[in-house]
């Protein structure tokens, strides 16, 4: 039997506004791809690349998804998601940041990203309070980011 090969996509939204959407959904990202495809490549798009492409995860706090596709369409789809420009009537840009071979490398990827996030923002605080609850949040989550400040 013949694996298919995936590939993952981890993209970023960002708002014109720069406000979280709380009720954004796999549905609304997949319907945003859809139309792209449709607009990009037509009916034969989405018969072709529509078929096997899926929203795995959605966190509208970070503003992250991750996107599956085959892997011989990486391409195509990767232009379809630059030319999205709105999502729930909201004009955003869509940031591909990482694209991975397993959806286990694309989480240690965004993990990796979050600690190094923690880091600049406790290295930017301005007074011990802020600094203490970055340190408070860090140990809720049992993540040893910061060791390597102290």
């Amino acid at each position: 039997m013949v694996r298919k090969k995936q590939r993952y996509f981890v993209v970023e939204i960002i708002y014109e506004d720069n406000k979280v959407d709380l009720n954004l959904s796999r549905e609304d990202i997949f319907r945003a791809i859809r139309l792209s495809i449709q607009d990009l490549y037509g009916d034969y798009g989405i018969g072709a690349f529509s078929l096997n492409l899926f929203v795995k995860y959605v966190n509208p706090y970070t503003k992250l998804f991750f996107v599956q596709a085959p892997r011989e369409y990486q391409i195509i789809i990767r232009a379809c998601l630059t030319f999205i420009k709105m999502l729930r009537n909201r004009l955003c840009i869509l940031n591909c940041i990482y694209v991975a071979a397993t959806i286990k490398s694309a989480e240690v990827f965004l993990l990796k990203r979050d600690k190094e996030t923690l880091r600049a923002l406790y290295k930017n605080c301005k007074n011990v309070s802020e600094r203490a609850k970055i340190m408070e949040f860090t140990k809720k989550q049992n993540l040893d980011v910061l060791n390597d400040l102290l």
